[in-house]
């Protein structure tokens, strides 16, 4: 039953979570705990709560995955550390993965139209952009956006999965009305502007991959002049150093002390050291920034960041690995490192398999948006941990979680004439 009063409300929170992300993490988690309130809510009232656990089950292999990762995680701070009040409020900060089983299961629940996805998305982009105004016109803060965001990196690497699901949804309506949709051209340039700016160079590498891989998997031919006008571009930004372009690319390759290149290696050095220590379920999720510094006194590294300026920071950096694999190689071990590369693999194999599956076209773009999330989360998991950081784990959680509960109840999105 999808026009009950629980539908309805699912699809209200589901449709609120884009606007959301774009205000703040906290407005974020306060969707996702309303979100789970309505299902218990709906499961009390019902007295029935086989649907719920028939959407749990559906995920099967997920469900094994997931739990060797969380018990993998959490067992390393049990084994690693002497527990206290800080480690119990990381262990129980790990509740987040239940917001996937959410939308999971709302997913099951609610149709779209593709006026009120059109919309939506376009809305989204609007509130990002009040973001952008914000941060220079109120806060007076730049000159790299990062809307109402902690920094430009994470504004960056968020933004990548919500561009993502905009190139998809509009190649869908391109190849069905051989028109370009304006609304939907001009997000997707709007998003792909901010991310520029927002100077991220893993992050524009990442827009190039995303922006080809999805114009040749969906055959979008009109993307072709698209990619050679962006490369034109971007070598006359490199040539003539616009926006400071050429600077950004050539210190990509400074590794000098301090340089967020070398602070990145080190990084990576102090988390494979904690993870050949604790090798079977790691240190716990969270741990590895709490003993960064000891162990770059044990193996005698100074990291210290350095800005463009020349000042050096006064304190060393303690930050997560900036590499999700070693993330969680270094905070769940070996049997957590391991869920974890299964989990993505079967999760892009299932995705994959349904977009070859014959069916409703419209269920294949939904597998095919599923697969470029999990993608694009391990493509920005190279240098970055989007895992540990609210925006960018959440826009995971979302779009997979409502894949995966579209497609285990072979449910399309409705048809809609109206756009």
């Amino acid at each position: 039953m999808k026009n009950d009063i629980f539908s309805k409300l699912y699809k209200f929170l589901l449709l609120s979570f884009p606007v959301a992300s774009a205000l703040s993490w906290k407005v974020i988690d306060i969707v996702f705990v309303l979100l789970i309130v309505t299902i218990l809510s709906e499961g009390v009232l019902t007295r029935s709560f086989v649907a719920q656990w028939n959407s749990f089950k559906a995920l099967k292999w997920a469900n094994l995955f997931i739990g060797l990762w969380l018990v993998s995680s959490i067992l390393g701070y049990f084994l690693a550390t002497d527990m206290g009040p800080e480690r119990v409020e990381e262990i129980f900060g790990l509740r987040w993965i239940i917001s996937f089983y959410a939308c999971v299961y709302a997913g099951t629940r609610v149709d779209f139209s593709e006026n009120e996805l059109r919309w939506l998305l376009s809305i989204f982009v609007g509130v990002l952009l009040l973001g952008v105004g914000y941060q220079y016109l109120v806060i007076k803060h730049g000159p790299r956006f990062e809307g109402t965001y902690e920094n430009a990196n994470i504004f960056a690497y968020t933004l990548l999965i919500p561009w993502t699901i905009l190139l998809v949804f509009e190649a869908m309506l391109y190849r069905k009305r051989k028109s370009t949709d304006p609304l939907l051209a001009f997000s997707i340039f709007t998003v792909g502007v901010m991310i520029f700016f927002t100077m991220g160079r893993s992050s524009w590498l990442a827009m190039g991959l995303i922006f080809t891989a999805v114009s040749l998997i969906l055959r979008v031919r009109r993307n072709m002049y698209v990619i050679a006008a962006g490369a034109l571009g971007l070598l006359l930004a490199f040539q003539f150093n616009f926006f400071g372009f050429k600077d950004r690319i050539v210190y990509s390759f400074d590794f000098s002390s301090g340089s967020s290149q070398s602070v990145r290696v080190n990084l990576w050095r102090v988390n494979w050291e904690i993870f050949k220590d604790h090798p079977v379920f790691g240190i716990g999720f969270y741990e590895n920034i709490r003993m960064t510094g000891d162990y770059y006194v044990k193996m005698g590294i100074e990291n210290y960041e350095v800005s463009t300026d020349g000042i050096r920071s006064p304190v060393p950096y303690l930050n997560h690995a900036h590499n999700q694999l070693l993330q969680i190689m270094a905070g769940s071990g070996a049997v957590g490192t391991v869920s974890y590369l299964a989990m993505f693999s079967m999760a892009i194999f299932y995705f994959f398999r349904r977009t070859q599956r014959v069916g409703s076209e419209r269920v294949k773009y939904v597998a095919m948006a599923g697969m470029l999330a999990c993608l694009v989360h391990l493509l920005t998991g190279l240098v970055e941990c989007p895992l540990m950081v609210h925006q960018s784990r959440s826009w995971l959680i979302f779009v997979a979680g409502i894949c995966f509960g579209i497609l285990a109840g072979d449910t399309p999105v409705k048809e809609s004439s109206e756009v």
